[in-house]
């Protein structure tokens, strides 16, 4: 018998991207950095609740404000009228 390890990355998004196969209502939500986050949040919202420890850097990267080292926590995007659109984060077994 072969046995393979699966790591499992999920993207939330109200879009349908190319190699998504979930389909997820714009009322979904996901938990990244211990905030509860929900795709049509506005993005001051979201800022607002990630602020006390961590931020959101160029590209939508997610990351601790104590460090280094930084912890990379995940990534988030909003569409042009600042509207949260997808979050993506790591789904790997705590270590």
């Amino acid at each position: 018998m072969i046995s393979r390890t699966i790591t499992l990355t999920m993207v939330l998004s109200t879009t349908v991207a190319p190699l998504q196969n979930v389909s997820v209502k714009p009322s979904a939500a996901v938990i990244l950095a211990q905030t509860t986050l929900r795709l049509g949040m506005r993005k001051a919202e979201v800022i607002a609740l990630l602020a006390p420890k961590y931020e959101i850097q160029p590209g939508g990267f997610v990351v601790s404000r104590d460090g280094p080292p930084f912890e990379f926590a995940g990534a988030v995007g909003f569409s042009n009228d600042g509207v949260l659109k997808y979050v993506s984060r790591d789904w790997s077994p705590a270590e």
